[in-house]
């Protein structure tokens, strides 16, 4: 049964291998250490949030997402590290389920919200599903990586 819910260093291993998976979707390679570093403190404060959808030892979704100050608008913003489903199970709801508690989340913090598709940059089910909650494309972001 899928239980929806903020995830904890328990979670560790299971939001592994989902973030694993967002990653190889991605075609990056991150150090595994350093990002399991990073989501157990994430994890480990209050004020991110670490937020998922659990069956048993299994993370199916995820979404890590902190509050910033924006500077160009002076106001804060909900804006998320990462948003992932896995493959098998998409058009299932999930994704939607995460986030509708990200949308109340970041309102409850007096923030708007901010995504970035940045995995799969011309990924139109991605806006599609993201602008039946309200989400406007807005931009585009690009990056230079050095390896």
């Amino acid at each position: 049964m899928i239980e929806y819910r903020d995830l904890t260093a328990d979670d560790i291993d299971g939001l592994m291998y989902a973030a694993s998976s967002f990653f190889k979707e991605r075609g990056t390679i991150p150090d595994q250490g350093v990002t399991r570093d990073i989501l157990l403190a994430l994890i480990a404060h209050e004020d991110p949030l670490v937020y998922g959808a659990v069956d048993g030892p299994f993370v199916l979704g995820f979404i890590v997402a902190e509050v910033v100050p924006d500077l160009w608008t002076d106001t804060k913003v909900a804006s998320e590290h990462g948003f992932y489903t896995l493959p098998q199970y998409r058009k299932k709801g999930i994704g939607g389920a995460i986030i509708s508690h990200f949308l109340t989340w970041a309102e409850e913090r007096g923030a708007s919200a901010r995504l970035m598709i940045n995995g799969n940059v011309d990924d139109d089910k991605a806006v599609a599903m993201l602008e039946r909650y309200g989400f406007k494309k807005s931009g585009v972001f690009i990056t230079k990586e050095f390896v």
